[in-house]
Order: C-alpha cells, then structure tokens, then sequence
C-alpha cells in the first residue's frame, strides 16, 4: 500500500515521508497531503473536492482529534 503512494508522490519536487500513526504520512513543502492509517489512505483535500469525494462510498472522513472540520 505505502509503495503505491510514495511511488506517485515521490515524483513531485519538495515532498517528504514521515513514518506516523503506524503507516506514513506525506507532506508536500513541509505541509501534509496523504497518509496511511492501517488499510486505508488519509488524503488532505480542499473543501470543493472533500464535499464532493464525501459523496462517494468509497471516502469516509478521518477523525484524528473527534472533529470534521470542512471549510
């Protein structure tokens, strides 16, 4: 799962990868825009793209501090 990610992500200039959470997390000029978090990917979207992913059921939101916050 992570070598699909970081095989992606590490074409991109100015990323880095953290191991966290028990999987990794991706950041993207010192900002973070992906994780794993056990089987499932972590992706940091922008509003417009998070209501309309939300709307898919494949996504679910990711609650690290108990509270969604989009917008």
């Amino acid at each position: 799962m992570d070598s699909k990610i970081n095989q992606f992500i590490s074409k991109w200039k100015n990323t880095k990868r953290k191991k966290m959470f028990g999987g990794f997390g991706y950041y993207l000029d010192g900002n973070m825009i992906a994780g794993i978090h056990g089987k499932n990917y972590v992706l940091r979207l922008g509003v417009d793209m998070a209501n309309s992913a939300i709307k898919l059921p494949i996504f679910k939101n990711f609650r690290v501090s108990g509270k969604i916050r989009i917008g």
